[in-house]
């Protein structure tokens, strides 16, 4: 009885260290699920703030880009630029805006491909370096196959950060794109709704202009007809002609008015 006793007693410390190691395993592995998500967590959250601000630097880039174009446009008007000049330089800003865009998307994304390149091909050096030195020490299988997967692991993990990469970076270069069409939209619309206005006033502005010089014209010619006729010197007067109450004294009308009188 004695004996049994004991083995019963050995037996459920046994059991109990058997189900405190599973539940310290259980509590463990949760505990390590839970650090595992809240990591997740904190870094989807790092990326949405990340892709947060990089949209507000677009919104203000293009808006500067915006303003700059209303501005320029502005002057133009103010320069009584003639419509259809104005039209086409409002087009051709539009286009150099586009190009410039263009030009600066190449250049961001052969930075961008150059640098994910340059970490790829230093990623894969260093792993090339860990493997000669590890089999350098002849490991047994059972190391060599937790080696492998461990840079199996590192590998996967590299790919799908520079894939995270790649595609926030697309994410950005397409709604910069996005806000920059939207706002040159909403310009041309702008434009062409303000341009049959422009015209009718440029076209106002251009005939008082002509009006004023043709009456500055007709006034200068008066002048000039004014100033020729003073400089002119008086018409001489005939002393025989008579006249303010005195009688000809002019032989040829004195013998007319002989005739007019008879004998």
């Amino acid at each position: 009885m004695k004996i049994w006793i004991g083995k019963h007693f050995h037996l459920s410390i046994i059991v109990g260290v058997v189900i405190l190691t599973v539940l310290g395993c259980s509590s463990s592995t949760k505990e390590r699920a839970t650090l595992e998500e809240l990591e997740d967590e904190t870094s989807l959250k790092a990326d949405q703030e990340e892709i947060a601000e990089l949209r507000k630097d677009i919104k203000d880039e293009v808006k500067f880009e915006n303003d700059r174009l209303a501005e320029t446009l502005k002057r133009w008007k103010d320069q009584r630029m003639p419509p259809e000049r104005l039209r086409d330089r409002f087009n051709d800003e539009i286009r150099k805006m586009r190009a410039k865009l263009d030009s600066r998307h190449r250049r961001l994304r052969t930075e961008f491909q150059r640098d994910q390149t340059d970490r790829r091909k230093k990623f894969q050096e260093e792993q090339k370096d860990d493997r000669e030195d590890f089999y350098s020490t002849k490991p047994k299988t059972d190391r060599r196959s937790e080696f492998t997967r461990r840079q199996s692991e590192d590998r996967e993990r590299l790919n799908a950060d520079l894939r995270d990469e790649r595609n926030r970076f697309d994410d950005r270069l397409r709604d910069e794109r996005k806000l920059f069409e939207d706002e040159i939209k909403s310009r041309w619309t702008e434009f062409r709704q303000e341009f049959p206005e422009y015209q009718r006033l440029f076209k106002e502005a251009q005939e008082a202009k002509e009006k004023e010089r043709l009456e500055k014209e007709k006034a200068a010619a008066g002048k000039a007809e004014a100033a020729k006729s003073a400089a002119q010197p008086p018409e001489a007067k005939d002393v025989n002609a008579g006249g303010d109450g005195w009688p000809t004294t002019d032989p040829q009308e004195l013998q007319e008015l002989d005739k007019v009188k008879g004998p």
